[in-house]
C-alpha cells in the first residue's frame, strides 16, 4: 500500500510505525511506562508485547501514547497541508475508537494469511517485535472482524494483486481529491 499511496503523491502516516517509536524511543513515555507497569515490561531496552497479551492489557499500553500520537498526526497534517487527501494508516483503527478523527476511512481487504506475511514484515523490519506466524494469528484474532471493518468504512479495496490495488486506490483518490467539501484527512 505504501508504494500505491507514494505513487499517487499522498502523503502516508504510518501510525503504527510512530506507535512503535513512542513506545520504545520516547524518553517521556517509556519512563511513563516503567512508573505505570514497572521495568518489566521492557527487554532488552524495547517493549515486550508478551506483557500485552490481552485486548484491556494493550488498551492500557496505548493509552499512554494516544494523545501524542495524535500530536504528530496533527502536525503531519500540518506540513501537508497542501495535500488535498492524506492518509493514516493504521491496523488498529475501529479497536482504538478512533474512527471520529477522519473524514473517510478506507479498509484494505486482504486474505488472512497475507495479513499475517505483511504483518511479520513489518515487525522484522522494523526490529522490534519477533514473533512467530502462530503468534501474529494470536494478535489478529483479537481484532474487530473484518465483516464489521468493512461495513464501517466508507470505502473498501480488495487487494488481491498489486495493480488491482493501484486501480481502486487511484480511483477513490480520484473521488477524495475531486470532492471539495472534503477535509485533507483519509484512512487506510
Amino acid at each position: 500500500m505504501h508504494e500505491v499511496v507514494n505513487g499517487n503523491d499522498i502523503p502516508l502516516f504510518e501510525a503504527d510505525l510512530a506507535i512503535k517509536y513512542l513506545l520504545n524511543w520516547n524518553e517521556s513515555i517509556t519512563r511513563n511506562l516503567r512508573i505505570q507497569f514497572g521495568a518489566s515490561i521492557f527487554e532488552e531496552g524495547f517493549i515486550d508485547p508478551d506483557k500485552f497479551n490481552s485486548t484491556q492489557k494493550f488498551d492500557r499500553l496505548i493509552d499512554v501514547i494516544d494523545v501524542d500520537l495524535f500530536l504528530l498526526w496533527n502536525r503531519f497534517v500540518e506540513r501537508n497541508k497542501h495535500a488535498q487527501v492524506v492518509v493514516f494508516k493504521s491496523h488498529i483503527i475501529f479497536e482504538r475508537g478512533w474512527k471520529c478523527h477522519f473524514d473517510k476511512i478506507i479498509y484494505v481487504q486482504k486474505t488472512r494469511e497475507k495479513r499475517a506475511r505483511d504483518i511479520m514484515d513489518t515487525m522484522s523490519q522494523e526490529h522490534l517485535i519477533h514473533k512467530s506466524l502462530s503468534d501474529v494469528y494470536s494478535l489478529m484474532a483479537k481484532e474487530l472482524d473484518e465483516k464489521d471493518k468493512i461495513q464501517k468504512s466508507d470505502f473498501v479495496i480488495y487487494n488481491q494483486d498489486s495493480l488491482s490495488l493501484l486501480t481502486q486506490f487511484t480511483s477513490i483518490a480520484y473521488l477524495l481529491k475531486s470532492d471539495k467539501s472534503e477535509l485533507s484527512e483519509t484512512l487506510v
